[in-house]
Parts: structure tokens; sequence; C-alpha cells
């Protein structure tokens, strides 16, 4: 459960700045940890970045680059 998950931040043994969490089924773009990366050194405490749906017409990884354009 995502409870259980923000649970174990706040652990004592646990060390970390930030938690970036997602769904198992949402497929990220390339950049992704790049860009989070970007805005954590920017100075952001919290951020949330939206999803973006896709059409089903898109079925193979070859397709990217008609996805993101």
């Amino acid at each position: 459960m995502l409870v259980d998950i923000l649970d174990r931040v706040h652990a004592p043994a646990v060390q970390a700045d930030y938690l970036i969490y997602t769904n198992i089924d949402i497929g990220l773009w390339p950049e992704f940890y790049v860009e989070v990366a970007r805005r954590i050194e920017s100075g952001f405490d919290a951020f949330m970045i939206g999803r973006r749906t896709i059409g089903t017409e898109f079925t193979a990884p070859e397709q990217f680059e008609q996805i993101v354009a």
C-alpha cells in the first residue's frame, strides 16, 4: 500500500531528501529523472508532474517519436 511506502520514508534508517513515486503502468520519458533532478536543484521543495494519455493507435516502441511529437 502507498501508506507503507510513505511510512518507510520516515523510518530512522532511511536518509532520503526526496521521494519519487510513480505507478507501475506509467511509461516515463527518457529525460524524466534528469528533469526531476533539474527541478530539485532549482530549489523546489515539492512539485507534481502530470500524466499524458496517448492514443491506442500507438502500440510499438518504434512509434516513440510520433508519440512525443
